[in-house]
């Protein structure tokens, strides 16, 4: 596995039970939403993070998407991720 991280890099294993993944996949959305309001650089008052995970499970894989929404007097992004892993 050394192989596959750059020197000074960082793997990250995220090992799963495959009945218990495929039994939480079921492409119901999970969020949570925190104020950050001045817990990071640069982020001024009343800055909010929502995130949403919606996972489900197809032919042995798990089908994640996630969205990243910050909200703050500037206006709000989104970033979106799709993948799909293996439990």
């Amino acid at each position: 596995m050394s192989a596959s991280v750059r020197p000074g890099g960082v793997l990250i294993l995220d090992v799963r039970e495959a009945a218990g993944s495929a039994a939480r996949a079921t492409g119901t959305p999970r969020t949570r939403t925190v104020d950050v309001s001045g817990r990071l650089p640069r982020v001024g008052p009343g800055t909010v993070l929502t995130f949403t995970s919606t996972t489900t499970w197809n032919q042995g894989l798990l089908h994640v998407h996630e969205e990243h929404r910050v909200t703050s007097s500037e206006g709000e992004q989104v970033a979106t991720n799709d993948f799909r892993m293996r439990p």
